[in-house]
């Protein structure tokens, strides 16, 4: 009888012995790094459309591409390679930089029973810490994308929409310029954060 209580008594002392030394890992709860560069925001793609916060207005921007120098003559081709350039910077991009340009399509949904303000804004983001702003004088827009007058941006650019209005379009266009590693670096990212009625988006080009 007492070879067995010793027996069952050494059993016993073993399996608290390996339970407390842990045996097989248990899962852990924590979770892994976040993947790098994510900070939470959401990341479109040019050609996506966002609406603003307010709901009155969506925005669905097009990148064009670089170009040494792009026309600042209010017509059709306005602030694109086709346009008339002439020497007056920011159109004809300096030494050793060039031009970015893109184009959007703002459109109002509201229904408001007054006029309503859409602003805009770009920051132009290179390898994640290299921020470049706009200048808002080189962002336009007019009321009627088949060929309508252009409005120059201002110190501060807004689009302004009346209630009851047919013209609820606009096509909007901007230029930047940049340091010409922006279009031959073609590994590291490249986003563009647009500012519209303060909340801002960004989209990914590489």
């Amino acid at each position: 009888m007492m070879k067995r209580i010793t027996a069952l008594s050494a059993a016993l002392a073993l399996a608290l012995s390996l339970t407390a030394c842990g045996g097989p890992a248990a899962p852990s709860s924590q979770s892994e790094d976040p993947a790098p560069g994510s900070q939470g925001e959401t990341v479109r793609a040019f050609g996506d459309t966002v609406t603003t916060e307010d709901g009155l207005f969506t925005f669905t921007p097009t990148f064009g591409g670089f170009a040494p120098e792009v026309g600042n003559w209010p017509d059709e081709n306005y602030l694109t390679p086709d346009g008339t350039a002439v020497d007056s910077n920011p159109f004809k991009a300096e030494e050793e930089k060039t031009i970015m340009w893109f184009s959007a399509d703002v459109e109002y949904i509201g229904d408001s029973t007054e006029n309503e303000t859409f602003s805009y804004a770009f920051t132009v983001v290179y390898d994640g810490d290299y921020e470049f702003t706009s200048d808002p004088y080189n962002c336009s827009y007019t009321e009627d994308p088949a060929g309508g007058e252009w409005e120059q941006g201002s110190d501060s650019t807004t689009m302004t929409f009346e209630p009851l209005s047919s013209k609820t379009m606009r096509l909007a266009r901007f230029c930047i310029e940049v340091p010409q590693q922006l279009e031959t670096d073609t590994e590291a990212p490249l986003q563009v954060i647009f500012t519209l009625n303060g909340t801002e988006y960004v989209y990914q080009i590489r």
